[in-house]
Order: C-alpha cells, then sequence, then structure tokens
C-alpha cells in the first residue's frame, strides 16, 4: 500500500471540517472504508473510463495512487485495468508509487514475472537509499517471488521489507508485510512461526486502534491455530475477529469470520453451528460481491454434507463453488481444494476411476503453490481411495507420505486421521497377507502409529475422532495378544504356514465386516453371526474369542444341530450322579465348561423351544439348573450364535422365541455370500493352498490364468468351505500327477474344469525380474482383470477401478503388453 501523506495519527486530530477529500479519503481508506473513500475520490477522478487530470501533478499522482489503492482493495480489477490503460506508461515508469500499485494488481491478475521485471530495475538502483517507497515495493517482489514458487528468497525479501518499512518509521506498511509473511509461513506449514508474525503486525493494530484490521489479525491466527489443531483457541481468534468486525461496522470483516467459524465447527462435528456460521457468510458474501467468499463457503457447506455421508449433495455445493473459482482463478487454492474435495466425494462413493485424475491435479496444483498442508491431506485421500480399490501398494506408498509431510508442519488433526488411516491399512495388510513386512512387525507399527495418533486426537480434543481412535487401539491390541498367541501354538506345531487368527479377505465388504468384529470382540453382549453355510461363520466366532477380554477363557464350540433334543439340556446345563438312568457320576455342562470365556452355539436356529426360555435366564441373569440338582449355578460365558437360517421367518412361525431373539440380535455380524465378494475368491484359494502345501504358495504353481479367470467367476454356492475342499483336492492331483486337473460344479449342474499351469507367459507377458511380492500380485490381478474382459484394457481398467491412463503406466511397469483396444 501506498505510504500515508501524513501520519495517521496527525489527520484523526484534525476537525473534521479541517480535512481536506485527500486527507478524509486517506482516513477512510486507512480504517478500511473503501466505499466511502471511494465515494469522495470520485469527485476528482469521476469513471474510471473518464478520467480526469488535476492540474496540479503533485495533488494528482497523491489522489491517483489513492483512488488505484481503493480500486484494489475493493477488487475492482477491471476498474484498475482501466485506469491504467488511461495512462501514459511514463506517467508509471517514473511514480515509484504507481509502480507499486500497477507490480501489486499484476501479482493479484496472474503476472507475477511481468511485476517482478518491472519492480527490480527501481530496487537495484536504489537499494543503499530508503525511499519511502522501497518498503511498500520490497513487497511485492517477495509476493511476486513466492508466487513464481521461489518461497524462500520471496520470505527473504519479504523480511527486507519488514525491516525497511519498520526503519523509515513506516509502522503501518510493517504491520502489512508481517501479516502476508505471517500467511506465508502458514501456507508453508510453519505454523508457529505464522503466530509470531501475526502477533508483530496486532500489536501495531491494537496500538493505532484499527478495529478492522485487529478483525483482520485475529482471523489469520484463527487459522494458523485451526491448521494446528488447536480448535478451542481457533474459535477463540475467529469470535474475536467477528466481534471486532462488528464493532468496527465491516461486514466483509464478520463474512470471514463466519466462513472460519463454519469450518472450525465442522471440524469438531458441531454441524449445526456450522451450517448457521455458513450460511450466514454465504449470504454476507453475495451482498458485498465477493466471489472468493462466495466460494469458500459453498465449499465448506459441502465438506458438512460430505462428513454427514451425503457425498452428492457436498458435489452439489462443490459444483457451484467450482464455476466461481475457475473464473476468478482457475490456477487457484480454492480450484485446489474442491479437486480435491470432488476427488474424496468420487472415492467414498467407490468411483476410483474419476476421483484419481482429480485427486492427481490437485496433488499437483498444492506442489506448485508450495501448500504443504493441502499436499498432506491429497495424499492421505489418494490412499484412502487406492485402500477401498484394493491396491493396498499405492494405498501404503501415499499413505507414508502424508503422514511424514503432517507429522513434520504439525497439523495434529490431519497427521492423527493420516496416521489412524495408516494403520487401517497395515491390518488390512496383515489380514490380506499382502503386506511386505513380517505379520509381528506389521502390527508393531499399528501399535505405534494407533498410540501416536491417540495422543495427537487427545490433544485435539474431538470426542468422536478420540473415541473411533480409542476403538482402533482396542483392536490392534487384541490382534497382537492373538499374534502372540499365533505364534507360540506354530512354534509347538513346528507349522511351515502359520497364518494365525486372520479372516482372509480382499473385498470392502469383508474389510468392514472385520472391523465390525473386532469392535463388537471387546463387549461382553451376545452376538449373532449370521450368513450361508460355508461363509466361515465359526471363523469369525473364534475371532470375536481371541480379539477379546476372554481370549485366555475356554472357547466351547457347540453345534446345535448335532445334539439330540432328547439329550439338549443335560449336555447344555449338566446332570448330577442319578439324575436319570446311567448317571452314575456327576457333568459339568456346555454352560459351565464355558465359565470365563465364550460359548459358540453354531445352528442356533436347531434350538429346541423347551430349552429356549433357560437359555434366555443364562443369558440374562448368568444362572442356571442342572438336571438333578434344585441348586441355582452361576456362569460368567459371552455368548456367540451363528446360523444360516432367517430367524425372523422362524419367529413368525413359532419356531424360535421373539424375546431370545432379539436378546441375540443386539450385535449382529452378517457374512456376505462369496458370489458377492467375487474378489475374495484368490485370496481364500491361496490361503487353502498354503494349508494344504504347509508352506506359502503362489497360485501360478496350480492353475493357469484361464482356470484362475474361471474360477473367480463362479458363483460358489458352497462359499468358503467349497474353495477349500477345490484347494485340497488340487493340491492332491498335483502331489500325485503332477497337474493340477479339477472339476468344480456349476450351479445349472455342469461342470467347469480348473487346471495347469500348463500355458506359460509368452515373451511379451514374462513378468521383469526382480518384482516385489506387492507387484507380483498387482500383476496377476491385473493380468486377469484383462483374460476376464477380453483383452480390452479399457475394461479391465473400469473394472480395477482406474483411469485407463493409470492402468497403461502400470502395464508398462510391470512388463504387461500395452497394445491398444
Amino acid at each position: 500500500m501506498a505510504a500515508p501523506l501524513q501520519n495517521y495519527q496527525e489527520i484523526l486530530s484534525r476537525p473534521v471540517a479541517a480535512r481536506s477529500d485527500l486527507e478524509a479519503a486517506q482516513l477512510l481508506f486507512d480504517n478500511e472504508q473503501f466505499r466511502e473513500a471511494l465515494q469522495l475520490l470520485d469527485r476528482h477522478f469521476g469513471p474510471p473510463s473518464e478520467l480526469c487530470i488535476c492540474q496540479d501533478p503533485v495533488a494528482f499522482e497523491e489522489l491517483l495512487v489513492l483512488y488505484c489503492w481503493t480500486l484494489f482493495e475493493l477488487k475492482r480489477f477491471e476498474s484498475l485495468a482501466t485506469v491504467f490503460g488511461n495512462l501514459e506508461p511514463e506517467l508509471v515508469a517514473v511514480s515509484p508509487r504507481l509502480l507499486v500499485v500497477w507490480c501489486r494488481y499484476s501479482i493479484q491478475a496472474g503476472r507475477s514475472a511481468e511485476a517482478m521485471a518491472a519492480g527490480m530495475p527501481f530496487v537495484d538502483c536504489n537499494r543503499r537509499l530508503i525511499p519511502a517507497v522501497m518498503g511498500p515495493l520490497l513487497f511485492a517482489m517477495g509476493m511476486a517471488q513466492y508466487k513464481l514458487g521461489d518461497v524462500d528468497r520471496g520470505c527473504e525479501t519479504l523480511e527486507q521489507s519488514f525491516a525497511v518499512s519498520s526503519i523509515a518509521g513506516s509502522r503501518s506498511e510493517a504491520a502489512l508485510v508481517g501479516n502476508y509473511l505471517g500467511f506465508v509461513k502458514c501456507r508453508t506449514g510453519q505454523y508457529n512461526e505464522s503466530i509470531k508474525w501475526f502477533m508483530r503486525s496486532l500489536d501495531y493494530y491494537v496500538e493505532s486502534g484499527l478495529l478492522r484490521k485487529c478483525s483482520m489479525i485475529s482471523l489469520n491466527l484463527g487459522i494458523s491455530r485451526y491448521k494446528l489443531g488447536e480448535y478451542p483457541e481457533a474459535i477463540r481468534q475467529f469470535e474475536e475477529s467477528l466481534r471486532l468486525g462488528a464493532k468496527a461496522n465491516a461486514p466483509h470483516r464478520q463474512c470471514f469470520a463466519n466462513i472460519a467459524l463454519g469450518n472450525v465447527h465442522r471440524l469438531t462435528r458441531d454441524f449445526e453451528s456450522a451450517r448457521r456460521h455458513l450460511h450466514t457468510a454465504y449470504n454476507q458474501a453475495q451482498e458485498l460481491q465477493f466471489p472468493r467468499e462466495e466460494a469458500l463457503a459453498l465449499e465448506f457447506l459441502g465438506d458438512v454434507y460430505r462428513d454427514e455421508g451425503q457425498t452428492e449433495s457436498a458435489r452439489r455445493f462443490y459444483a457451484r463453488a467450482m464455476a466461481i473459482g475457475l473464473q476468478i482463478a482457475p490456477e487457484g487454492d480454492i480450484v485446489m481444494e474442491l479437486r480435491r474435495r470432488n476427488g474424496e466425494c468420487f472415492g467414498l462413493e467407490n468411483r476410483a476411476a474419476e476421483a484419481m485424475p482429480e485427486l492427481q491435479r490437485a496433488l499437483d496444483m498444492s506442489r506448485a503453490q508450495k501448500d504443504r498442508f493441502e499436499e498432506g491431506v491429497t495424499l492421505r485421500v489418494m490412499s484412502e481411495v487406492a485402500y477401498r480399490s484394493h491396491d493396498l501398494a499405492n494405498a501404503r506408498r501415499f499413505i507414508d507420505k502424508s503422514c511424514a509431510l503432517l507429522v513434520e508442519i504439525g497439523a495434529r488433526h490431519e497427521a492423527a486421521i493420516a496416521l489412524l488411516h495408516s494403520v487401517d491399512l497395515r491390518l488390512a495388510e496383515v489380514e490380506t497377507g499382502r503386506g511386505q513386512s513380517p505379520r509381528a512387525m506389521l502390527l508393531d507399527q499399528a501399535w505405534r502409529q494407533a498410540t501416536e495418533a491417540l495422543d495427537l486426537f487427545m490433544r485435539v480434543d474431538v470426542r468422536w475422532w478420540t473415541d473411533k481412535c480409542r476403538a482402533t487401539v482396542a483392536r490392534v491390541s487384541a490382534m497382537r495378544s492373538a499374534a502372540e498367541r499365533g505364534a507360540a501354538d506354530a512354534k509347538s506345531k513346528l507349522a511351515g504356514y502359520a497364518p494365525g487368527d486372520i479372516i482372509v479377505h480382499a473385498s470392502t465388504a469383508m474389510r468392514d465386516l472385520v472391523q465390525l468384529c473386532d469392535m463388537f470382540a471387546s463387549c461382553d453382549d451376545p452376538v449373532l453371526v449370521t450368513g450361508e453355510t460355508g461363509t466361515g461363520k465359526e471363523v469369525v466366532a473364534r475371532r470375536l474369542h481371541t480379539h477379546g477380554r476372554r481370549a485366555d477363557g475356554p472357547l466351547v464350540v457347540v453345534n446345535v444341530a448335532a445334539i439330540p433334543q432328547t439329550m439338549f439340556e443335560r449336555e447344555f446345563f449338566g446332570h448330577t450322579k442319578g439324575a436319570f438312568s446311567g448317571a452314575d457320576r456327576d457333568s459339568q455342562g456346555y454352560a459351565a465348561q464355558a465359565d470365563g470365556g465364550t460359548l459358540f452355539l453354531d445352528e442356533i436356529g436347531d434350538l429346541p423351544l423347551e430349552v429356549q426360555p433357560k437359555l434366555l435366564r443364562l443369558l440374562q441373569e448368568g444362572t442356571y439348573q442342572a438336571i438333578g440338582d434344585p441348586k441355582v449355578r452361576r456362569t460368567d460365558v459371552r455368548l456367540i450364535a451363528a446360523t444360516n437360517a432367517n430367524l425372523r421367518q422362524h419367529v413368525a412361525e413359532g419356531k424360535f422365541r421373539a424375546d431370545l431373539y432379539y436378546r441375540l440380535q443386539t450385535l449382529e455380524l452378517d457374512i456376505a455370500p462369496l458370489r458377492d465378494r467375487p474378489e475374495d475368491v484368490l485370496p481364500l484359494l491361496r490361503h487353502f493352498l498354503s494349508l494344504a502345501a504347509n508352506r506359502p504358495v503362489d497360485l501360478a504353481e496350480y492353475f493357469n490364468r484361464r482356470s484362475l479367470a474361471q474360477l473367480v467367476q463362479h458363483e460358489w454356492p458352497g462359499n468358503a468351505r467349497e474353495i477349500a475342499m477345490v484347494a485340497k483336492r488340487a493340491h492332491l492331483a498335483l502331489l500325485a500327477q503332477g497337474r493340477v486337473l479339477v472339476q468344480v460344479a456349476k450351479t445349472d449342474g455342469s461342470y467347469l474344469l480348473a487346471d495347469g499351469p500348463g500355458d506359460m507367459p509368452t515373451i511379451e507377458e514374462a513378468a521383469p525380474a526382480f518384482l516385489t511380492p506387492v507387484e507380483a500380485a498387482e500383476r496377476t490381478r491385473i493380468l486377469l482383470a484383462i483374460e476376464a474382459n477380453g483383452g480390452s484394457r479399457l475394461l479391465a481398467a473400469q473394472s480395477l477401478g482406474m483411469g485407463r491412463s493409470t492402468l497403461y503406466r502400470k502395464l508398462a511397469r510391470l512388463g504387461i503388453a500395452t497394445r491398444q483396444d
């Protein structure tokens, strides 16, 4: 900004009648009453297209500089361009103060290189002098260097500007530079440094009584605090900014503060308050005709809907904001943030092919703008999209970079979210066996990151996130304990392939079920596990036990359907000696055997009606009576029940008690059939083949690609149990005949023939040397997708949830032919 003609306080002390239009306009400008200042200045200049030139050249220059600055602050850039277009170029060249305005306008218009070319000659010629204009011009040059990507040099120039302005006695200019330095430090992730610079500016504005400027600095301090995850302090600063803006009758300051408050309330998941502030800000921005602030209000309103799970509504808000952003700054920060948000919504909708291009563009823009915070968040979102697409290798690559960056810059909340996602990813690597490190190491890494995330969430103090992280910490702890027990068992058995307590899967449906299972494991309420025959209900029950607090107690497994109805009560509750003919001794039932542990009742739909009230009593009171014993006995058990029957229909038909059904249904896990999650077929097949061989195996040892593609498309009516049978037969065939030849029955009565590994890869399909296990698995997955889609790379890309260009990059890297469709 141009240096004031006279000291602000001195002008303020004059009687109103003694002030000239120029002095009055300067006073209004300094107090951010830009519209009122422009009204005074229009008396001398008229409309920009009819620029009038005063007779006095000194007065003309002073008025013109203030006029241009006023148009600049009001964001009337078209009018400002008209003013400069009507001026002689030589006038700008010989007037340093006009040169400063022109440089700042050029930077705003995206012509930073032109601003540098015009301003640096003056700076180089006057470095040993300290003219009043040197500070503002250095300020403009520092801004241009920052905009051009030279952050270090830009900061150095800005600090020179601050020093020169301070020495020249222009504290208002120094405060302005300090505020911008705070902005740059905040943008580059140096939040504590940004706070120091903002505080330096605030000292001057408080001393000068400039309420609007104080409101601005309070807003900026709040932004730095929110980036650090210090939400209570950020809200305090934003509310102070709002208060000062109202006191100074500055609606634009109130608009900015409402936007910031809405965003922080959204981050703390106070969605009602967030909406209130953001709608207010949107209306204020429209009234003020501030397109940038209008776009920001729409952007953050979209965030509220996204966080509530309404991604389509969120994208509608983002589209409205994007239209504004593209108009005012196509390569600006708003467009960058909106691309990332759109990509995130597409990812949540499992539309990876649309998500990744948006996210890659957002990542490129964040790096070009040196916005390290946005870069870290975008990398985390890219990891989440890759994770949902089962691309664990890229998910790991993205999240490791995200965690490192966000932790480095001290962005607590976002770093904690990234760490929490990294934990989920490590657990998926454990469950699927696709991690590059041993299982124990992955679990140790997950534990360290989970506890680090919990520490950060507790400091951020958002209860929703803290509770979510605590559940993850408990899940990791249970998995580590189960792994230690499994390792001990494997060591005692000298097992060659001991995967431990895992549920093999790659599908999103099973991943969600496993996470839910681990959450249920930590409590003692009954769990009902439903699913078709062979889906793995007992495996889920064992996981509930081994990951829960009762893991050191017994797990008693009872197949209800295998017990005759006449014998069920005595088998379940036990009996005393002489209770019936042949009872020559006391006998403990399943209820007593499971004391302190877990009782798993498989096929509970076959439980006799007369026994159901006694089981309900056991669940509600923990008591039962053995046959022949009048005394009430106690047992402490956690019940897990499983069925492939429709219990609700059984209740309607009177075959199952409604009260017992609703007691069991407190926590329910429904396992989807394998036909609904074909991506789990090959991981399960590899798992069961490894069990049969007692060593880790590769599918290519047993089957050719054609057979694997057919097996993926098979409906598997027997689910995982059927895959286990096929794997065992395939292994026996390979041992006996040296080649696999297995018939798999289809639901229509026909058979598919799975054989191999007869068709060796052609030269163009040969895998490159030294592929990592993860890359080799990815290569197999892509080859199967191409095979399943008749050789079409385009259709394969769509089925894999990635863009065609992304697939072609992978094809080249993994040694797969990239012929065009």
